[in-house]
């Protein structure tokens, strides 16, 4: 495949730009759907090694897999639904934009879908809600290609935005702030490393091209469930943040919240790979990242 073009979207996103580096890197031809108001800041630096960029408001979509020779579509784009309760957006967002993507792609000869998609339950969210019809339709349009689902648990690292609990906290700490309002911490999630994500999309990859077609789901995490609460202590310890000012309890659970994360790693460890990333060595890498990027001693 690293002879053909490999068409992503959400590269000016957090694991989309990541994504983008590590397909560069690999020797991918890589072409960029981007929304007219995305903010390509972070991959500034490798804007010359892309191939095209093109914008969806200017009939990108078509453009894409009219003039270039795509072979697979990895999918990060997301509206997360966080900043507005507009289910339309949310839906337009994460449901007709990737449909119509997979409708096009289809009629050029797409070969590849590599969805990137949440592990949440459909009922937590809008915004797993429209991630899960998503889903449903890739299951139901896969007899003429690789369809591949990818369910993501909790993921962190430098450098990403502070609307995620990890990073927020993390922002909340190194500013020292004067207290932090939490829950009481009890839920268990699953919190995953960058770079053990990206190995994991990179192994996929790499299998699903020898793939005949079909839906393949995979779920990506570390399969160790971590309380909530642990983990604000560990990044309190490592950051030497007052715990005192940690206030356990304060706001309440949300609606619908899940108490415990479930993460099947039985195909992902089919393909021999395995995480290697703990959450305090993750945890210890990101805080030095970050401190680096803010210029802090």
């Amino acid at each position: 495949m690293k002879n053909k073009k490999i068409l992503i979207t959400g590269a000016s996103g957090y694991l989309g730009s990541n994504l983008l580096r590590l397909l560069i890197a690999n020797d991918y031809k890589v072409v960029v759907l981007i929304r007219e108001a995305s903010n390509l800041a972070r991959i500034n630096d490798c804007l010359a090694q892309i191939e095209s960029i093109y914008k969806i408001e200017e009939d990108g979509i078509s453009r894409a897999f009219s003039e270039h020779q795509i072979e697979c579509v990895i999918h990060c784009a997301t509206n997360y639904g966080r900043n507005q309760n507009d289910p339309s957006r949310i839906v337009q967002a994460n449901l007709i934009l990737p449909l119509t993507i997979l409708e096009t792609g289809k009629k050029f000869g797409l070969k590849y879908f590599v969805n990137t998609d949440t592990l949440l339950d459909k009922n937590v969210s809008n915004y797993s809600l429209s991630k899960r019809q998503f889903n449903e339709w890739l299951q139901a349009t896969s007899g003429n290609l690789v369809a591949i689902n990818v369910g993501l648990e909790h993921f962190y690292g430098p450098a990403d935005d502070n609307s995620k609990f990890v990073s927020w906290l993390l922002d909340s700490m190194i500013r020292n702030e004067s207290s932090i309002s939490l829950t009481t911490g009890e839920q268990r999630r699953d919190f995953i490393y960058i770079d053990d994500v990206l190995s994991a999309f990179l192994v996929i990859l790499e299998w699903g091209m020898n793939q005949k077609n079909g839906y393949f789901p995979f779920e990506v995490g570390t399969g160790v469930n971590t309380p909530i609460k642990d983990l604000v202590l560990m990044l309190a310890k490592l950051t030497n943040y007052d715990v005192a000012k940690l206030k356990f309890g304060a706001i309440p659970a949300r609606v619908n919240e899940v108490m415990e994360s479930r993460v099947n790693l039985t195909n992902l460890k089919g393909l021999n790979w395995n995480p290697k990333v703990t959450l305090e060595d993750g945890l210890k890498k990101y805080i030095a990242e970050e401190k680096r990027i803010r210029g802090i001693q």
